[in-house]
């Protein structure tokens, strides 16, 4: 049996209306060669509404491509995230967010990048939408190869890296392709201690030794604006420190001067983003040119400090 190269993973509950959007921005991007070694998998977590004909539909049209899990109960999204990766036959895995999509190109540069190049995880750059369709610019062959996870973490400082990209590197599991190997391997010995963290993906993949890390310049993913089922909170940023802390040790960063500014400025962006928000969610206002808006933030700021120092 041929090897798949690229699996995708997508866990979906009850978003029928944007799984189809996610499922039509891969197969819009159809070529019979690349798509023979390429696996949909999408493991429903006992939706209610029209998930089941969506797939069936797809299905229906590339019946060698998809795999489709309905859990037999709803066994929590996080869980969720985990399990659709049991179902793959993988080189490289592509966890991917039912309301997400991939941009217009990024399926054949994947593979243009996967047969030159050996690597561990690639971290996926991403865009906001609104409405499709959005098109993206390529750029050719332009790819930062990385031997090691320090030489990235240096890397950050060095570039003009947007830090709200970089924090969605170490959180966002649709912005990781990752080796088989390594994922499956860690995942059987770690999945249970960290079923309850926000982000089990990245305890995984930060718990082995990266060694060779690609970042394309392309924006390879679409990410929503205003996604209202996302459950911002306090854990969450405990959580992602959690996880910089995992970092830390697994790859003896405590006197990197590097790591620290990134954990800084990751941190910072990641807390301004959630206040944002939660007060566009809670309260409705429109944060642009809003004075009040920018006075409680600061207010907010000294409260984080109280509850995490």
């Amino acid at each position: 049996m041929k090897k798949i190269k690229l699996s995708f993973c997508i866990p979906t509950y009850n978003r029928s209306d944007y799984l189809k959007d996610t499922l039509e921005s891969i197969f819009s991007q159809y070529d019979e060669n690349i798509f023979s070694e390429i696996e949909i998998i999408i493991s429903d977590n006992c939706s209610t509404d029209n998930t089941a004909e969506i797939v069936k539909k797809y299905n229906k049209q590339y019946p060698q491509t998809i795999k489709y899990n309905k859990n037999e109960t709803n066994i929590w999204w996080i869980k969720n995230i985990i399990k659709v990766t049991d179902y793959a036959i993988w080189e490289y895995i592509w966890l991917l967010a039912d309301d997400d999509c991939i941009t217009n190109f990024s399926i054949k540069y994947i593979f243009e990048i996967i047969n030159a190049n050996d690597f561990d995880i690639l971290f996926c750059k991403m865009q906001q939408f609104e409405n499709l369709p959005v098109t993206i610019q390529k750029y050719k062959n332009n790819i930062k190869k990385y031997e090691s996870f320090s030489d990235f973490i240096d890397s950050i400082n060095k570039i003009n890296f947007d830090y709200t990209q970089v924090i969605s590197f170490f959180s966002f599991y649709s912005l990781n392709i990752i080796k088989n190997s390594y994922f499956q391997e860690i995942k059987n010995k770690l999945w249970k201690k960290y079923e309850y963290s926000y982000f089990p993906h990245s305890y995984i993949i930060f718990s082995w030794n990266l060694t060779k890390i690609i970042v394309p310049k392309n924006i390879f993913i679409l990410w929503r604006i205003m996604n209202e089922s996302y459950n911002w909170s306090i854990k969450l940023i405990k959580d992602l420190r959690d996880i910089f802390n995992l970092i830390e040790n697994n790859y003896k960063l405590k006197k990197s001067k590097s790591w620290k500014k990134v954990k800084k400025k990751c941190l910072n962006s990641w807390q301004v983003n959630m206040y944002i928000w939660i007060i566009l969610r809670k309260l409705n206002l429109d944060y642009k040119n809003n004075k009040y808006l920018i006075k409680m933030y600061f207010a907010y700021r000294k409260i984080m400090k109280l509850i995490f120092n």
